[in-house]
């Protein structure tokens, strides 16, 4: 088995994630378990492949991803140093070197603001991160917010690289705003065009293969 499938099926971690469930439904109204890990773990892949890195810069990615909530447990604030400082005891699980539990480490600990990007896997982290935003991520449909209404009436979000762009697309129905998004969580927007630099591309935003112009300017 690879080191990700390994960690994939550790129980412990399942647990913890599962835990991580239940948290978010009594205090968020997002999840940072089972199903965000699992995605922004492919999520990471994706960017990763579609930007023609090794196989084993991907496999490292998937484990930041894998991984980078689990201080969540302890609640959201300061939850991406916890995250880092709770990875060690599921890395020393897997036969990563001591470089790339550094990455790992470093990408998780920067995850929340994108101040202090230092490898691909980091900048990858951060894309995938703040661009789970869907209707799949809503914890509880009938007791949201403005911004997580507005996240009902969204389907996915597309990433494709294509010359020196990153295409971000919304696929979203009529009711979707994406100022809206905007005015509420500018993250969303700001750090992966922050994190596409370190690749030398520039962020682009859609609706439904629709852009738009100067969003996040």
């Amino acid at each position: 088995m690879h080191d990700f499938e390994i960690l994939y099926a550790d129980i412990e971690l399942n647990d913890l994630l599962s835990s991580i469930n239940e948290t978010d439904t009594k205090i968020f109204t997002v999840c940072h378990g089972s199903y965000h890990a699992n995605f922004i773990a492919n999520r990471v892949a994706e960017i990763l492949i579609g930007l023609n890195f090794d196989e084993r810069t991907i496999e490292i990615g998937k484990i930041a991803g894998l991984i980078h909530d689990i201080g969540c447990i302890s609640g959201k604030k300061g939850h991406a140093l916890k995250s880092a400082q709770m990875c060690a005891k599921f890395l020393s699980k897997i036969n990563v070197t001591q470089l790339e539990k550094n990455l790992i480490v470093q990408a998780i600990a920067d995850h929340s603001n994108g101040n202090n990007i230092k490898s691909a896997i980091g900048a990858a982290l951060l894309i995938a991160d703040k661009t789970d935003l869907s209707k799949k991520r809503v914890l509880n449909p009938n007791d949201v917010n403005n911004y997580h209404k507005n996240l009902l009436e969204v389907d996915n979000v597309e990433i494709t690289v294509q010359a020196k762009e990153m295409l971000i697309n919304f696929v979203a129905s009529d009711k979707f705003s994406i100022t809206a998004l905007y005015e509420l969580w500018s993250k969303a927007f700001t750090i992966p065009a922050k994190a596409a630099k370190y690749f030398n591309l520039s962020a682009v935003f859609a609706v439904n293969n629709l852009r738009v112009d100067n969003i996040y300017e």
